[in-house]
């Protein structure tokens, strides 16, 4: 099944909690003030894309991939990311909020924990 890619977009102040995120590679994306909270992400792509005060608490993500990615001051508050494909996976996260949030069997080598 194909998916759409878009490209260097700017998502700002959206509420993906009632209508989730179309399925599609997201390359080069910025999310600004989005909330993603208890909606599904699941089997989307996101490659070099930055997530600022957003809010994925209790977030759906199987096989969702993470490729540099940047979580900057988002809440993540039970998030599965040991659902998520671990092929390629590398995030930063900076002042975020990872309560509950589970990394079960991942190896984080690409990863980076700055003021969570």
């Amino acid at each position: 099944m194909n998916v759409p890619f878009i490209s260097d977009k700017t998502y700002k102040n959206i509420n993906y909690t009632n209508t989730n995120l179309p399925k599609a590679e997201y390359d080069n994306c910025t999310f600004i003030n989005c909330n993603f909270s208890e909606s599904y992400i699941s089997t989307i792509s996101f490659m070099d894309c930055e997530f600022i005060d957003c809010n994925f608490s209790m977030v759906k993500a199987k096989d969702a991939i993470f490729k540099d990615v940047l979580f900057n001051n988002c809440k993540l508050v039970g998030f599965p990311f040991h659902d998520c494909n671990s092929f390629l996976m590398s995030m930063t996260f900076k002042s975020s909020q990872l309560n509950f949030a589970s990394f079960q069997d991942l190896k984080l080598k690409e990863t980076t924990f700055d003021q969570c």
